[in-house]
């Protein structure tokens, strides 16, 4: 049985200045979305964009409608990514500082934003900065969305346990993005997003390789629209960064290449089929700290 291998992105604008969040344009060349959009060509493989419609900023409305539909036409996916702070109370940006009854509203309205905008309904949600609770879950249900990546366990935002790979809580399945675990010495957080995002390729390719190994039947990848970016701590100066691009590249190689994985989406995902199912979590240790260290450095 194949691994099959999910590339999500939460595609958001984020605290970044202007439009860079979506469109990451520096001196008239795109490094956020218009960039992924250019290596899925490349490797034929389709991603799933999670994104959120929330913090969408008036000026730049029409270019992300129109990017968030190219895609669509290009064969990815589209889902909703909750940071609600965009319409709700900009002092409360996660979903699981609301209230059961709150929650349902803003799922509610970022639903029907979803719909006008992109034509199509969310089939599967992410909150943002992992913030979900159980009454996330429910206000889901009452919306009629019933697939979820929130669950992040142990992240200092994310309220809901985990036990599995996927798993099935208050009617929503759960699939969690894969994580894995590090010797960070206290310097780094020992659990980790899979990701090639911020983390060193080695390590990335020794995590993919035992997860094959141990024939998890998923591995949910995480990226965000701006993952290509460095920039200063006031955001006033950005740059594209070779590393994280040239790192993803020969991921998504790989992929494309290993007989053994096969890149899916979200919509035509057989979940019920992986209920329960065993999600090996790897631990690399202390080899990978140095490198580490030298791909932060390179960012």
């Amino acid at each position: 049985m194949k691994t099959k291998v999910l590339i999500t992105i939460d595609t958001e604008f984020s605290s970044h200045k202007d439009g860079m969040g979506i469109f990451g344009n520096i001196a008239g060349k795109f490094y956020g979305i218009p960039l992924f959009m250019q290596l899925a060509r490349k490797y034929n493989i389709k991603f799933t964009f999670f994104v959120d419609v929330y913090g969408v900023r008036e000026i730049f409305k029409k270019e992300f409608i129109k990017i968030c539909n190219e895609l669509i036409v290009e064969g990815h996916e589209l889902q909703l990514h909750t940071h609600p702070d965009g319409l709700f109370d900009k002092n409360r940006g996660k979903l699981c500082l609301y209230s059961l009854a709150e929650q349902i509203q803003i799922i509610k309205k970022g639903k029907e934003l979803f719909e006008s905008w992109f034509r199509i309904s969310p089939l599967a949600h992410r909150a943002g900065d992992w913030g979900a609770n159980n009454d996330t879950l429910i206000a889901l249900l009452k919306n009629g969305i019933r697939l979820d990546s929130s669950m992040f366990a142990g992240y200092k935002y994310c309220e809901l346990s985990r036990n599995s790979s996927l798993v099935q809580s208050k009617g929503i399945i759960e699939l969690p993005p894969s994580t894995y675990k590090i010797n960070g010495l206290k310097i780094f957080n020992n659990g980790k997003l899979l990701s090639t995002n911020g983390n060193p390729l080695s390590e990335i390719l020794y995590v993919l390789e035992n997860k094959i190994k141990e024939r998890v039947p998923i591995i949910n990848f995480v990226y965000h629209s701006f993952s290509f970016l460095k920039w200063n701590k006031k955001r006033t100066k950005y740059e594209f960064s070779k590393n994280e691009i040239a790192k993803f590249e020969v991921l998504l190689n790989i992929i494309s290449k290993n007989s053994n994985l096969e890149p899916t989406l979200l919509r035509t995902l057989n979940v019920e089929k992986y209920l329960n199912a065993n999600d090996k979590e790897i631990s690399t240790g202390l080899v990978y700290f140095i490198p580490r260290l030298l791909d932060r450095m390179k960012h």
